[in-house]
């Protein structure tokens, strides 16, 4: 059994995709063509044949975009969120942050996977640019003289933190999240917050991946372009961390058994602690 909590206390995640149908062209058989002597077989080239092309019949962007938010909205993911240090003076970059004094800064992850547990544990995660969170990732002058690397907490929310996920998602509305919620300090003097079913501390293993300059992904081009908003339109980075702790959650909320905070169809939905786990079918 699913609980579904309000979708008003959270607007819908940056990364968040959907699915709606679109027709295509009809497709035309041809012939194949006769062999001959002089004419290789498929068996004969098959080590030197070429990936296929893709099909030309492909949607529009927006169609594309609709299609896959639908698809999306509809797997279920994980809530996270992220906490690290903030750099002096990064506040003053975004207006609703100018007053803040905290030296810390959190944010509502709508991307986070883990990606690697071998040979070195390794999660991923996006972050949409500009945002204070990826100012606060990025190396410092001392960081690159020292050879240090920035460093973060990702904590897994739990069925209790609904609104937690909510104040770290908007700082227009929450410009001082952690006045509202409990934690305690990591090793590193990273915020953990109480009641979350899991916190790893990260480094990151290089800078953010602009997901805005296919050349670059593509390696068409060695040195990314700077974003350039344009129109109201968004972008995001790419982070790719390495796991270096686990660390110890301090629990407010009572002994009983947590379970992770989901995000489904634009609300946060929690799988009921009594369901069982379903075991696959032996097809033997």
């Amino acid at each position: 059994m699913l609980r579904t909590r309000p979708s008003s206390l959270l607007r819908p995640p940056t990364h968040s995709f959907s699915i709606s149908r679109y027709s295509t062209a009809a497709s035309t058989k041809t012939q194949p063509l006769p062999s001959s002597p002089s004419t290789p077989t498929a068996s004969s080239t098959h080590s030197h044949q070429s990936h296929p092309h893709p099909t030309t019949h492909r949607p529009t962007q927006n169609a594309l975009k609709d299609q896959l938010r639908a698809l999306l909205r509809a797997t279920a993911q994980p809530v996270a969120v992220i906490t690290s240090l903030m750099p002096r003076g990064a506040h003053s970059h975004f207006p609703h942050a100018k007053d803040s004094k905290c030296r810390y800064h959190g944010a509502t992850l709508s991307s986070f996977s883990s990606i690697s547990m071998d040979p070195y544990p390794l999660v991923s995660f996006a972050l949409r640019i500009p945002s204070r969170m990826a100012v606060s990732l990025g190396p410092t002058q001392s960081d690159v003289e020292e050879g240090n690397k920035p460093i973060m907490t990702i904590n897994l929310l739990s069925q209790h933190q609904p609104h937690t996920a909510h104040l770290f998602s908007r700082p227009d509305l929450h410009p001082e999240p952690f006045s509202s919620v409990t934690y305690t300090l990591s090793p590193d003097g990273l915020p953990v917050l109480d009641d979350s079913l899991a916190a790893i501390t990260c480094e990151l293993v290089g800078g953010p991946i602009p997901l805005h300059d296919l050349e670059y992904l593509e390696g068409r081009s060695t040195l990314p372009k700077r974003w350039e908003r344009e129109g109201g339109g968004v972008s995001s980075e790419l982070f790719i961390a390495r796991v270096i702790r686990v660390e110890d959650v301090r629990l407010q909320n009572g002994e009983g058994e947590r379970v992770p905070l989901i995000y489904h169809q634009r609300g946060f939905t929690y799988c009921h602690p009594e369901q069982l786990p379903i075991k696959p079918t032996n097809t033997n």
